[in-house]
Order: structure tokens, then C-alpha cells, then sequence
């Protein structure tokens, strides 16, 4: 059952940006350009930072309105038009890519990334669960967290929701953090100088 509870994080020593793998990967894995595979799910989960506006324009390139300071998970259409829009948006340093994960799935199997010391105060968690529909596409559950303590300074957020994909397609995670809380971010999840922030925010791209 893909709504059966969470298993209990990992006890080991936390790591700046890690897969978190809850499964046991078998040899003869799907190619690498290939995002959904005989029984298995490649995603390319990219941490990055980006400009409240940049967001919102994003948001209705996907016809969908953003809401401020709400947890969202917003997924781009099909096809080459966004992909083009994201490559263009981070050539002009719009968007700024922080860490870049590779996660590899097996159908209804568990997996997952963090960012910063999510055992120690403050960090980012994202796990996955996919569920192959056969046809090209996916169901995947995405349950996004922002894990911080009262002395981070930065609001805990969650949410627990689905998206269905098909091969190559993208979806953003936004309103993990407000403009005014991404400096303090920026230097617990990516030892970023928090003068050099700017006004960004954090957000999830996952193809």
C-alpha cells in the first residue's frame, strides 16, 4: 500500500546533500537517459535557489497560481517547452542550482534525499514513492520537509501528495521558505554566505 506510513529515518551520521536509499539496487538498471525503466523510476531531484518573481512565472507557465508562502508541488507540462524555459532561466542565473541528486526506484519501493543536518536543527528532506501505471507514466507520492528546530529561525514545513508524470516530465516543489528566510537557509542547508543570498527563495526541481 503506497499510503502506508513512512519507515523511520536513517540514524547515520548526517551528510550535507545524500540519497537516502531504502532499497537495495539490483544490477541491469535502466539506462541512464531513461527515466522510467523496466520496474524502475530515475529522478533528478535539483536543489536551487531563484527569485520570488522567477517562481511566479513559472507557476503560470504551468497555468496554476502560486501562493504566497504556501507549500506547493506544481507540475510543468509535457513536452520540451519547459525544459527549454528551466535551461534558459539558469544560463541568466535566475535560477541557481545548489545540489543535484540522482535517485534510482524500484515500483512501490521508497527513496529519498536530504540537504543540511536534519539530525542537528535544521534540514531538507524529500522522499519518493512511485508507483509505475505502465503507458509511460508514473504516480509518485512526494512528501517534502523543511525539519527545523525553534533556535533555527526558520518555520517547519510538510506536505504529503501525489503527481502523475510521464518520461521527462518536471515538476517544482515551492514555498519551502519564504524571501526573508532563505539567507538563514542558504547557510544551514548549503554553508552559503548569507549576505550573498539575495532575494530567493528555495525551490525543488524533479524531472
Amino acid at each position: 500500500n503506497i499510503f502506508a506510513d513512512w519507515e523511520a529515518p536513517s540514524r547515520r551520521p548526517p551528510g550535507r546533500t545524500r540519497q537516502v536509499s531504502i532499497f537495495p539496487v539490483a544490477a541491469g538498471v535502466a539506462p541512464r537517459d531513461a527515466a522510467i525503466g523496466p520496474g524502475r523510476v530515475r529522478l533528478l531531484v535539483r536543489v536551487a535557489s531563484a527569485p520570488p518573481q522567477v517562481l511566479t512565472q513559472l507557476a503560470a507557465h504551468a497555468s496554476v497560481p502560486r501562493r504566497a508562502n504556501a507549500l506547493q508541488v506544481i507540475t510543468l507540462p509535457a513536452g520540451p517547452e519547459p525544459v527549454d524555459l528551466l535551461s534558459t532561466l539558469e544560463e541568466n542565473h535566475q535560477v541557481e542550482i545548489l545540489s543535484s541528486t540522482e535517485l534510482l526506484a524500484g515500483n512501490n519501493r521508497r527513496v529519498g534525499m536530504e540537504a543540511g543536518n536534519v539530525h542537528r536543527g535544521c534540514g531538507l528532506r524529500i522522499r519518493f514513492l512511485p508507483l509505475l501505471e505502465g503507458h509511460g507514466t508514473v504516480r509518485l507520492r512526494v512528501q517534502p520537509e523543511i525539519i527545523a528546530t525553534r533556535s533555527a529561525r526558520v518555520p517547519a514545513r510538510r506536505m504529503d501528495t501525489e503527481v502523475e508524470l510521464v518520461y521527462g516530465q518536471s515538476f517544482l516543489i515551492m514555498g519551502l521558505s519564504s524571501a526573508a528566510k532563505w539567507p538563514v537557509l542558504a547557510e544551514r542547508l548549503f554553508a552559503l554566505p548569507p549576505n550573498s543570498s539575495g532575494n530567493r527563495e528555495l525551490v525543488v526541481i524533479v524531472t
